[in-house]
């Protein structure tokens, strides 16, 4: 049986939408629905959501139970849709956000997908070179006692060392990344990352995402703090469920969104000034759906000029390592030829 996919979940919601837009009731709707799929495990999930619709418990409830298929912001805006009687907007309103947030997911692993695998290539083939095949191959010149020239010793060197260090390596590698598992430290190394030049993509990542999220809850009705509250847990960051905190407790104490705001140094100041007219006007939360537009557009012209920047740095870097091993090994050859001659 295959695994349900966030693209399955996106399509369910997308036809339940369609169909209750059409004066279909939600029983009626989920019968038809899971006759309709090609996924076996999708189709059994909507089974099992008709039966407890059948019973007369509300779809936020059923979809609940699915905790692992839909999250807790999704249940909690349709439970809003349910009690406002705006069921079929909210449905539609979800559908398209979870379709907005997919796309600018698959955009970003495919960005990042080439780089990772050439990385990877790249190391796994400077391993096996200077593992298995420097010492084989230089041995056969030390056996005939041939002088070796400079550039060769030293990666020779460089094999053994890593072939005698290997294992400690990886250890100091582990007890380096542990005290990063402890929260203090993680909200340290988070900062120290914001630092960074190349940050302002990862940050409107983040904006992208949450503006789309509260704009689809203050939408379909649900209050600031409660709103800010479910986005908490969107991710495991500590910095973010810090700052998330502080923007409900200031909610809380009846300050405006756009200063808190503007005590975060990391965020754009021209985000922090859309959101003050948002709230300004009334309009807050077709503002953060421009703004989650706005900083998506953002993020997808970064992702193109920083896939046009990587895939020459690690080609080049890709053939000074390898090509550096390669002239290590023939080297010698060279020497030994220009002898004979």
């Amino acid at each position: 049986m295959r695994k349900i996919s966030h693209h399955d979940i996106i399509l369910f919601f997308r036809q339940l939408a369609t169909l209750t837009s059409a004066g279909i009731p939600i029983l009626q709707s989920c019968h038809l629905l899971s006759f309709d799929q090609k996924n076996v495990g999708l189709s059994r999930l909507i089974q099992m959501i008709k039966m407890d619709i059948a019973t007369g418990k509300p779809l936020s409830q059923c979809l609940r139970r699915s905790h692992k298929c839909f999250d807790v912001i999704t249940c909690q805006i349709i439970e809003i849709g349910e009690k406002s009687g705006t069921l079929e907007n909210t449905l539609r309103h979800v559908a398209l956000n979870q379709e907005k947030q997919y796309r600018l997911r698959q955009k970003i692993t495919r960005a990042l997908t080439y780089p990772i695998l050439i990385t990877l290539v790249a190391i796994i083939s400077t391993l096996v070179l200077l593992i298995g095949i420097v010492p084989t191959f230089i041995g056969l010149f030390a056996d005939a006692n041939i002088a070796l020239p400079p550039f060769t010793k030293w990666v020779l060197q460089l094999s053994h060392g890593v072939k005698s260090y290997c294992g400690l390596c990886l250890l100091l590698s582990a007890f380096f990344f542990v005290p990063f598992t402890m929260p203090f430290c993680r909200r340290r190394l988070e900062i120290m990352l914001l630092k960074l030049p190349g940050s302002a993509l990862p940050i409107k990542i983040v904006v992208a995402r949450v503006s789309r999220l509260l704009s689809v809850t203050i939408a379909s009705g649900m209050p600031l703090t409660d709103a800010l509250q479910s986005l908490t847990s969107l991710s495991s960051s500590a910095l973010y469920r810090e700052t998330m905190a502080q923007l409900q407790a200031g909610v809380l104490r009846g300050l405006p969104l756009n200063r808190l705001l503007q005590r975060n140094r990391y965020l754009p100041f021209m985000i922090v000034g859309l959101i003050k007219i948002g709230e300004e006007s009334g309009q807050l939360d077709n503002m953060l759906e421009k703004i989650a537009d706005m900083c998506e557009s953002d993020i997808e012209e970064g992702i193109l000029q920083l896939t046009a920047l990587l895939e020459p740095l690690i080609i080049i870097v890709l053939g000074v390592l390898i090509g550096g091993l390669v002239i290590a090994i023939y080297l010698p050859i060279f020497k030994l030829g220009t002898a004979i001659l």
